[in-house]
């Protein structure tokens, strides 16, 4: 039942941009905002209905989540191992609320590109002093500390976690590596929502995230391979 709630609150969240659109519609002028530059300059105009497109391209990541939800569920069921029946019931409930937060960050970042967009169509030339990208940041800094947090509770899958050839050897280079990278990745995510409460400009926190985001994924695989070879020196000693 909690499963089945966590999916509809998933679906709810994603759904809400649609509402919201299909609310304002009749209210908004024909061509309206429809693409920005770097600095929230409009770049492109267009017609009010790709705003309902839009919407309704959301909504393939919550389809998308589903997918990998019911692919782990058909596991589970699949198997009389209660040890693998529980990890990849714990692949679903990590699965899930990735899912619930990607969904969040998704409807999220479309209102404040809305409110942006209607206050740039009542606009009467005045600075606009609303910047969409902070609320978006410190989201986007929210979900990596969730991921973070819920990473080192996989077992080793296809889809979520550091996956290469080395992190798929056994459980053990499985576990450690994704623990180590959950470590780096929640302190990016803490490191992000600080910055960008602080700094002026979160456009440029948002490139610092990237930034580190790369570097994290760099040293986490030097990681996973220092591991793979720990776990192959291990694996010759013992046949000795």
């Amino acid at each position: 039942m909690k499963k089945k709630a966590a999916g509809i609150i998933m679906w709810i969240i994603a759904f809400i941009p649609l509402i919201i659109t299909v609310i304002l519609y009749g209210s908004l002028p024909e061509k309206v905002p429809m693409h920005f530059d770097i600095n929230w300059n409009v770049d492109r105009y267009g017609h009010r209905s790709e705003l309902i497109f839009a919407c309704a391209a959301y909504l393939l990541m919550p389809l998308l989540f589903s997918v990998f939800i019911r692919g782990f569920e058909r596991k589970a069921a699949g198997t009389e191992d209660e040890k693998a029946k529980a990890g990849f019931m714990s692949d679903v409930r990590v699965v899930t609320v990735i899912g619930i937060f990607t969904s969040l960050i998704l409807t999220v970042t479309f209102i404040c590109i809305l409110i942006f967009m209607l206050k740039t169509i009542s606009n009467t030339g005045s600075a606009l002093s609303y910047d969409p990208t902070r609320p978006i940041v410190i989201l986007m800094g929210i979900l990596l500390m969730v991921i973070g947090n819920f990473l080192p509770k996989t077992r080793r899958n296809s889809i979520v976690g550091l996956k290469c050839g080395w992190t798929y050897y056994n459980d053990v280079t499985w576990q450690k590596s994704n623990r180590f990278a959950a470590l780096l990745i929640m302190g990016l995510g803490a490191f992000t929502i600080a910055m960008v409460m602080i700094m002026p400009d979160a456009l440029i926190v948002l490139f610092i995230m990237m930034g580190l985001m790369f570097l994290i994924m760099i040293v986490s695989l030097v990681y996973a391979y220092r591991i793979y070879k720990e776990e192959i020196r291990k694996g010759e000693n013992q046949n000795v």
